[in-house]
């Protein structure tokens, strides 16, 4: 990560003080505002099944956002950020799986079946989320790289730590035809969004 930042950074500063016409004074003028494209915010997952952990991927469809969706630079944005992640959105390219998950494990979650995760903290190459799931919430590390306004981040739960065993137990049972009875409660993570970019030359 920090070597594509700096990398980033020599590019910028080449070209704002080699381009004729822009000075040290002038290049100050320019201000750049970036903006978090609703649209293309994705929150996909893999949970894994049977003794021998296949991988069962999936994603929400349905992400709400709140906060600040502008700002300076885009770790202003993602620290102003609040995800609304709707459970009764979830895919898995299978509509049985997608209803029994959706019945059997979301229904009854505390707080409603809204799972909220927002930036904490960021630090170099890793950022610290908060994720609230069945009224609790729990700090999860994640490793993320931003390069040309594209942004990825990767993590990993275990959702015994949200107090959902019964739910782990209900859907082992409710899809046992189709796992080999066995489902993990470690869960992958990842969050991919897209930021553009707006400058204009301000006055002096």
């Amino acid at each position: 990560m920090n070597i594509i930042m700096n990398l980033y950074l020599l590019l910028i500063f080449s070209f704002l003080f080699s381009v004729p016409g822009i000075t040290k004074e002038n290049a100050k003028l320019i201000d750049c505002t970036y903006f978090l494209d609703p649209g293309r915010v994705k929150v996909k997952w893999e949970g894994f099944q049977t003794l021998s952990k296949t991988p069962l991927r999936g994603k929400f469809k349905i992400i709400k956002l709140a906060g600040t969706t502008q700002g300076e630079s885009v770790m202003t944005i993602l620290k102003g950020i609040r995800l609304n992640i709707s459970t009764d959105s979830i895919y898995t390219r299978s509509k049985l799986r997608d209803r029994t998950i959706s019945k059997k494990f979301f229904s009854n979650l505390k707080g409603g079946a809204i799972i909220q995760g927002e930036v904490s903290k960021i630090e170099k190459n890793k950022l610290h989320a908060k994720l609230t799931m069945n009224g609790q919430t729990r700090k999860v590390p994640m490793d993320f790289l931003e390069w040309n306004g594209n942004f990825r981040a990767i993590g990993v739960i275990d959702i015994l730590d949200f107090q959902l065993n019964s739910e782990l137990k209900k859907i082992t049972k409710a899809l046992k035809d189709e796992n080999g009875e066995k489902y993990w409660s470690d869960v992958n993570i990842e969050v991919q969004a897209r930021f553009k970019k707006r400058c204009t030359k301000g006055r002096k």
